[in-house]
């Protein structure tokens, strides 16, 4: 499979949560899961979601329906928890869990495919791989490749590495001065000036490594309330770039699609890459 006009476009299928307990408004997660799998359908494309364990558990129908569209079902660990707060051993099982929530509703699914919560694979927590290739999982995609406010890997590298038996797939960077920038993947994908964001794309075909990136439900919910995400807490400074150009997302989706950018399930991606 060529890697020309490639990208490995995927969803962390996550709740918003509020660092306080308060209710506040937002769209149910069934609904903004109905309307990505509606604009994937329309598109005619088919994708792979990173889904979160206790939202499998809370959302059987939702994980069902993705299953019957043709989508690939991956882990994103059981309580979204980053990789810091693990020990190996903790990891290990929280994976299993993660897992066997998705089996649950999908005992048919083939699930070899991991995201680290807030891409935390990370130099000091590279013993996931590990634990990854122990439990029969075949890839990541995990690592930002360079340094960020939360977490990053610089140089890690923009290719795709096998690490411990694992094909990690790392997020695309930009190039020239952007060269540090997701451009593909949440708040990047959404925020990024629409010359740049284009730029980047066009670029990034002339590459030799597929491009890499990934939107949350909640970056199409245009309805939600404002708070304070809870992972932002301490970070409050970076919590309205979680809000900022929501309205883009699937419009920019739309539009590189319409550009002739094909998106695929990592796992077949994978089965025929050569690099």
């Amino acid at each position: 499979m060529s890697a020309q006009a490639t990208f490995l476009f995927s969803i962390d299928l996550e709740e918003f949560e509020s660092h306080s307990s308060r209710y506040f408004r937002k769209t149910p997660l069934s609904q903004l899961a109905q309307l990505l799998l509606d604009f994937l359908k329309e598109a005619g494309m088919t994708t792979t979601f990173f889904v979160v364990g206790k939202v499998a558990r809370a959302y059987p129908e939702v994980i069902a329906a993705i299953f019957r569209a043709g989508h690939e079902l991956a882990c994103h660990t059981d309580q979204h928890n980053t990789l810091n707060s693990f020990t190996p051993k903790e990891f290990r099982k929280d994976l299993e869990r993660n897992r066997a929530s998705l089996l649950a509703t999908v005992p048919a699914a083939d699930i070899t495919g991991f995201r680290a919560p807030l891409l935390s694979l990370t130099l000091q927590t590279s013993w996931a791989y590990e634990v990854l290739a122990d439990l029969g999982f075949k890839y990541s995609s995990s690592v930002l490749p360079a340094s960020s406010p939360l977490f990053g890997w610089p140089g890690f590298g923009t290719s795709i590495h096998q690490i411990k038996g694992i094909q990690e797939l790392p997020i695309t960077l930009g190039t020239g001065i952007r060269r540090s920038l997701p451009f593909a993947a949440g708040t990047y994908l959404r925020c990024l000036p629409k010359k740049w964001f284009l730029e980047e794309f066009e670029r990034a075909k002339r590459r030799p490594s597929p491009i890499v990136g990934y939107c949350h439900p909640y970056d199409i919910d245009i309805w939600q309330q404002y708070v304070i995400h809870k992972e932002m807490s301490r970070r409050p400074y970076l919590n309205p770039f979680l809000y900022w150009g929501r309205r883009q997302t699937i419009p920019r989706l739309r539009m590189l699609v319409e550009n002739g950018f094909v998106f695929h399930r990592y796992a077949d991606f994978l089965a025929t890459w050569r690099g």
